[in-house]
């Protein structure tokens, strides 16, 4: 299980493709997560598409989840 912070957000990156395998969705925080096994990376998007970020890179998974209620992946 991986927390999140709040300062995993960058600028979006428009060079890179989204590989996306699974998403979870956090109506609550209005946040979509995926994980991307092309990249390795478990990622984190708002629902507008304004920032992107990696909540944890150099990982083989491909289900996630979420417990919204904890701030955990």
């Amino acid at each position: 299980m991986f927390c999140c912070q709040s300062s995993i957000f960058v600028e979006p990156d428009r060079s890179h493709h989204i590989n996306p395998y699974d998403l979870a969705v956090d109506a609550y925080a209005r946040m979509v997560y995926w994980s991307d096994t092309v990249r390795r990376v478990i990622a984190v998007t708002r629902m507008d598409g304004d920032k992107v970020g990696t909540v944890v890179d150099d990982v083989d998974v491909r289900s996630i989840a979420l417990a919204p209620q904890e701030g955990c992946v």
